[in-house]
């Protein structure tokens, strides 16, 4: 073999595994995993938009008794239409407005035939949640 022919040889040689190299690169680059980040889970109430306005107050007839379940599903829930209606971006009506801020006082009692308006007391709004209320009311 000549040396011509040994450099053209070395040369295909040379450009078939420049090839190769690329082709494998770009297949490792498909498949390659990224770094993990640990998954923190988002409140329900900044996943959730809500697709219905805070109409009513939330009140009970018997509010001198201790809480049932479905009372405090109903407390929960309520607490979770609030945070999602003012993170929701969406402006307040008046009603909610006032609803609102009548749920985040603690001045409400039970009256005499029972009746009590869910408000601070019962649904337990921690301090950001109620900056993030308040913020909303200021709008």
């Amino acid at each position: 073999m000549t040396s011509g022919a040994r450099t053209v040889v070395v040369v295909v040689v040379l450009i078939a595994f420049g090839i190769g190299l690329l082709l494998w690169k770009e297949r490792e680059a498909k498949i390659a995993i990224p770094p993990s980040t640990p998954e923190v889970p988002l409140p329900a109430y900044l996943l959730e938009k809500p697709q219905v306005f805070i109409t009513k107050p939330l009140i009970f007839q018997d509010g001198s008794s201790p809480l049932t379940l479905e009372q405090k599903r109903e407390i929960a829930d309520f607490r979770r239409l609030i945070l999602s209606r003012v993170t929701s971006g969406a402006p307040l009506t008046e009603s909610e407005r006032i609803i609102i801020a009548g749920s985040m006082s603690a001045a409400s009692e039970a009256d005499e035939a029972g009746i009590t308006v869910v408000d601070q007391r019962l649904l337990q709004f921690t301090k950001a949640e109620l900056e993030l209320i308040s913020n909303a009311l200021k709008q």
